[in-house]
């Protein structure tokens, strides 16, 4: 059998070969045909991808960003809701029905009950007006209508807005605090309705900051619990440093016998350098961070946890206050 399988493969040795090279031509054109294609489809989703969404803001983002925003007693947040995109001012090709929502929340954007607005600010309310702007002889006037105040016995509301197709088109609106330092925030979001397939939410959370104190000291620190409630309430506290200033380089000091602070936080965020002793001083600790306003929107927000000896040290909020500084180095 082996004889007669040597004899037929030398018999026909050329058709084989013709055979089985075409075959491999077949072969390779259908790789190089796939490839082309899978090329092609590559192209098509990057394209896609690059689309410019056009529904945007000065403010409010996709990721619902952390805004702490520097004013004067009595100044406004000044913020738009725009029918084209960012990085272009092509509008969108018809009208925006979108509803544009505010509630007072932490800092993470959940919504607080009525007491807990209560504390944060007492008989005060966040006002926000819709505003109009007309123009005359060059002149712009601006012209606002009262459309949301929060307060301890309202503290979400929503309002159906459209932006109009044809042309570049912005609502504008502001936001009122009680005071330059509350210590509320408000959650303020525009949600496009359904029929609008290619278009997402945007959103943002907002705290405001005393500009006369930021501009005297740069930046400040401090814990954002309400002292209403007393520390033994708390399992852990939160501290926040405000105000502004680009590649401030800062000096936190901790008494580490009571208290201790968010490592990873203060690495990932605040370029923190190592953990040191503080000379002279036993059981406290000390670290050099790196304070950005383009980077955090003015803003830093850290735990610091309970250690075990804290309930018999620490018995009150000044003696809290007593177990952490905060140096901005200007």
């Amino acid at each position: 059998m082996p004889k007669n399988i040597i004899k037929f493969f030398k018999k026909h040795f050329i058709a084989i070969w013709i055979a089985a090279a075409a075959l491999t031509l077949v072969t390779l054109g259908a790789l190089a045909s796939y490839t082309n294609q899978s090329n092609k489809a590559k192209k098509v989703v990057a394209t896609v991808a690059k689309t410019e969404m056009r529904f945007s803001s000065n403010y409010l983002e996709e990721s619902c960003p952390y805004k702490t925003i520097v004013i004067n007693s009595g100044e406004a947040i000044n913020v738009d809701v725009r029918n084209y995109g960012r990085e272009s001012t092509i509008p969108y090709s018809s009208d925006i029905n979108y509803t544009f929502t505010a509630a007072l929340t932490d800092s993470s954007g959940n919504t607080l009950s009525a007491s807990k607005v209560t504390e944060l600010i007492g008989a005060g309310s966040v006002i926000i007006k819709a505003v109009t702007i007309t123009e005359s002889n060059g002149v712009e006037t601006e012209n606002e209508t009262d459309l949301f105040t929060l307060n301890s016995s309202k503290i979400s509301d929503n309002n159906g807005e459209v932006l109009a197709a044809g042309s570049v088109s912005v609502d504008h609106f502001h936001i009122y605090f009680p005071s330059p330092d509350s210590k509320i925030n408000v959650k303020v979001t525009a949600t496009p309705s359904d029929s609008h397939k290619d278009l997402r939410e945007i959103s943002a959370i907002f705290a405001v900051s005393d500009k006369s104190s930021v501009q005297s000291s740069g930046w400040i620190g401090q814990f954002n619990d309400s002292t209403a409630t007393l520390i033994s309430g708390y399992d852990a506290f939160n501290y926040v440093i405000s105000g502004s200033g680009d590649s401030t380089t800062a000096t936190i000091k901790w008494n580490s016998n009571a208290i201790s602070v968010n490592q990873q936080y203060l690495t990932s965020q605040m370029s923190a350098g190592a953990i040191t002793d503080v000379s002279g001083r036993t059981g406290w600790k000390q670290v050099t961070v790196t304070l950005n306003t383009t980077a955090s929107s003015g803003r830093y927000a850290f735990q610091v946890f309970k250690t075990s000896s804290f309930s018999t040290s620490v018995t009150s909020w000044d003696a809290l206050n007593a177990c952490i500084e905060f140096d901005d180095g200007i």
